[in-house]
């Protein structure tokens, strides 16, 4: 199969921490796929799009946390891991972090 995006994204199944836009009401989230541009995950709530989240999670076999403000673009009841999966774009992330991003990606 053809990755038709714009930026192709890498699976990637581990437990992040999402929580509101100000950093409150954190919540365990299960990430699902990332590209340069935002990441796909597993929730149990619906999020309305265009809402703001902040996300922390460490990438496979890194030890610094990758932190990044992120907006919904789209929520579905298509998962098996919970009851909502969700797209979301960057709105925020520092370039350390979206070097560490990058790289897992091309790895």
């Amino acid at each position: 199969m053809i990755e038709q995006r714009q930026h192709p994204r890498k699976f990637l199944e581990v437990d992040a921490v999402m929580a509101d836009e100000f950093g409150n009401f954190m919540r365990p989230v299960k990430l699902l796929n990332i590209s340069r541009m935002g990441l796909a995950f597993a929730t149990n709530e619906m999020l309305a799009p265009g809402t703001l989240y902040m996300f922390r999670f460490n990438l496979p076999e890194q030890e610094r946390k990758v932190r990044f403000t992120a907006s919904v673009v789209h929520s579905s009841t298509n998962t098996e891991l919970a009851n909502f999966r969700v797209g979301a774009r960057f709105a925020k992330i520092d370039e350390e972090d979206l070097a560490l991003i990058e790289q897992y990606i091309n790895e």
